[in-house]
Formats: C-alpha cells, structure tokens, sequence
C-alpha cells in the first residue's frame, strides 16, 4: 500500500523525533531547538493532531519547538 503524502510527513516527524531522542540518550547531546516551517501545511485534520501529538509525548522541558504554519486553530475544531 502507497501512504499518502500526510502519512509521510506523519512518519518523517515520528523518525526525526527518535533520531533526536536516541542522539540524547546515546550521545549525551541534546538537540533543544527544532524548527519545523510548514509541518501541517496540506495536513487534514486528523493528521494536524497526530502531528500535535507526537510532538508534545516527545517534549522535554529545555526543548523549544518553532513551529510556523499558517493553519488556523478554528482548522484544528477546538484541539488544545
């Protein structure tokens, strides 16, 4: 089965996240800023907040995460 291209950008965020977090285990060095440019662009919203989600499990407290995107909150029906 083909993913479409969501799922993809889906996987990609869920691979870059563990990358990140076997860096900081095995590596002792902790990548603390990600910057994502259109993460949710062309996302539905089913997959807006599977996006959402891995990146809050994926958080720690001295991560800061620069997210730009031009989806509107009303897009994502109340999610917080």
């Amino acid at each position: 089965a083909n993913a479409s291209d969501g799922e993809k950008k889906i996987f990609s965020l869920a691979f870059l996240m563990a990358y990140r977090s076997l860096v900081r285990e095995r590596c002792g060095f902790s990548i603390s800023v990600l910057m994502l440019d259109e993460l949710l662009a062309n996302l539905d919203p089913e997959n807006v907040i599977i996006a959402i989600d891995i990146l809050k499990s994926n958080a720690v407290d001295s991560d800061q995460v620069l997210l730009i995107s031009h989806v509107e909150y009303d897009e994502l029906d109340g999610y917080k």
